[in-house]
């Protein structure tokens, strides 16, 4: 195979001890292991997930990459059978290093499309690569060797990779014109796509969709099929009990006995329904989209013919709300010799940290929650979405109302004491000013300036960080439930001595906050535990 040269050629892991692993996952074709690592074929010029269900090639032929990123800069091509596209997202390296927080940062940047290009130097990773290092206060040299070290390519090949992986889910999955398929997947133009795809696969759009679909064929319903990897297991159902006792009414609908996840959304000038399932049997997420044009401004209606949005921020969405990027071989580490933990752990593996789909809408949520049992809550959601939220394209469906309109609401007409409206209208503000949440800060910066607003104590402030701002230390000390499982029967303990317990699960503080939230000991049935949340 003759191989493409990069500008800044990373050479493959050379580590013994971690090529030592990544072998032996790669020979049993461990799931564990998906997505954490990537096996190029010398003699085939193609890379595959460690999953493959190729015939395994000799070790003599082979290299591993940290990332398929890495693997396509070296002239790889991706597989047709294992799909690297479905695989686990990416994760930055679980070390505390500052390093490793940069590119954690900089990766959800890149994730969310700050890369996308909207002009040639961005697409080149010139421009926008330099935009991406400023907006982070380090030097370009600084962030590129930091994506080398850690992920063994730049970030304008992560994010061009993302994009061709997005890619190729669309020709597969949906019907959309390859030029609508461009525009989704965070192309400037569909000249650019065309070339990217021949460039990258040898193929023209269209023929990579034949190619695909003879792999892999799909019926000829109107909508959008995506696939979302993770690392197994997930305690789906688990994960869908939380989701479903605070689901706001009318924005979302969750039915954990049929293992359905359905929300009305909203992207660029289109709305549509939004469905996902579990594949477990593939270690995926199967995500349906029916988009319809949105039908109530005239701009709305010239949707109709413009062309798709990019669906890159919907894809980050999803993999945050369900914690797609866990790795579960971590967290049993962490907790399976805890006395406390361990046995929850055995019950329930693979407990994630649900996300959410909006922070604003999350935040709202929380305060709602405040004082009130989680039943209580959600009741009053439905009474703000009712009064102040937007009808949607079909029937029985609403849209979240923006902070834009929250800020100056009488939310004290939907039943709220007096603080708690004051408090959802600070809110409302900070997020229509962009004062909270700023990517680009620590999590221990958003959340200083979380507990800057009125209203908002430590309690709420560690719920929000542990779901919106996905810090997997969180830890709500204060919260009623978990002081009274650890008590063990006796009187409830105080915010200091589960504190002070909860030194031993660091860095995974969110998630043994699940276990003690959702899980019982193996002699229980693990449920969802009721709680003021």
């Amino acid at each position: 195979m003759s191989r493409r040269t990069t500008t800044e050629r990373q050479p493959p892991v050379a580590d013994p001890e971690t090529l030592r692993v990544w072998s032996s996952a790669r020979r049993a074709r461990d799931a564990r292991f998906d997505g954490r690592f990537f096996v190029a074929v010398r003699t085939t010029g193609i890379y595959c997930r460690p999953i493959c269900p190729a015939r395994t090639a000799l070790e003599r032929n082979v290299e591993y990459y940290p990332s398929a990123a890495a693997a396509a800069a070296h002239g790889y091509i991706a597989c047709l059978r294992c799909r690297p596209e479905t695989a686990a997202p990416l994760a930055a390296s679980a070390s505390a290093s500052e390093r490793s927080e940069l590119v954690a940062r900089a990766l959800r940047l890149v994730e969310e499309g700050a890369l996308d290009p909207v002009n040639r130097e961005a697409e080149d990773g010139g421009g926008g690569s330099c935009e991406l290092a400023r907006r982070l206060e380090v030097s370009e040299r600084t962030l590129r060797r930091a994506f080398l070290d850690e992920l063994g390519a730049t970030p304008a090949q992560i994010a061009t990779t993302r994009r061709l992986h997005l890619a190729r889910q669309l020709l597969l999955g949906s019907h959309l014109r390859c030029g609508d398929v461009a525009f989704a997947a965070g192309y400037g133009s569909v000249r650019r796509f065309n070339a990217a795809v021949r460039r990258t696969f040898g193929l023209s759009p269209a023929r990579l969709r034949e190619k695909l679909r003879e792999q892999e064929p799909v019926d000829a319903a109107p909508r959008i099929r995506l696939a979302l990897g993770y690392r197994p297991p997930l305690a789906w159902s688990l994960l869908l009990d939380f989701l479903a006792a605070r689901a706001v009414p009318t924005i979302e609908r969750v039915d954990p006995r049929q293992g359905v996840y359905r929300r009305w959304i909203e992207i660029g000038d289109r709305e549509g329904l939004l469905t996902v399932h579990d594949d477990a049997a593939r270690h995926r997420l199967r995500v349906e989209l029916r988009l319809e044009p949105a039908g109530d401004t005239d701009g709305a209606r010239r949707g109709a013919s413009s062309t798709l949005p990019s669906l890159v921020p919907l894809t980050h969405r999803l993999r945050e709300l369900f914690d797609l990027a866990a790795d579960p071989s971590v967290l049993e580490q962490c907790f399976a010799d805890d006395p406390e933990l361990g046995p929850r752990w055995q019950a329930a593996p693979g407990i994630r940290v649900p996300g959410c789909f909006d922070p604003f809408e999350l935040v709202v949520r929380a305060v709602l929650g405040q004082q009130v049992t989680v039943r209580g809550a959600t009741t009053l959601a439905g009474r703000l979405v009712e009064r102040y939220g937007r009808p949607a394209a079909a029937a029985d469906w609403r849209l979240f109302p923006s902070p834009q309109r929250l800020r100056g609401a009488r939310l004290e007409q939907i039943g709220l004491p007096a603080a708690r409206a004051e408090c959802l209208r600070a809110v409302a503000a900070a997020f229509a000013d962009g004062v909270v949440f700023d990517p680009l800060r620590s999590a221990d910066d958003n959340l200083e300036r979380l507990l800057a607003l009125p209203g908002i104590g430590p309690w709420t402030a560690h719920y929000v960080a542990m779901r919106a701002l996905h810090d997997p230390d969180a830890f709500p000390d204060g919260d009623l439930v978990l002081r009274q499982v650890l008590c063990d029967g006796e009187r409830p303990w105080s915010a200091r001595q589960v504190r002070e317990r909860a030194e031993a699960w660091r860095p995974a503080r969110a998630y043994a906050a699940m276990l003690l939230w959702q899980v019982g000991f193996p002699d229980q049935r693990p449920t969802a535990r009721r709680s003021k949340r």
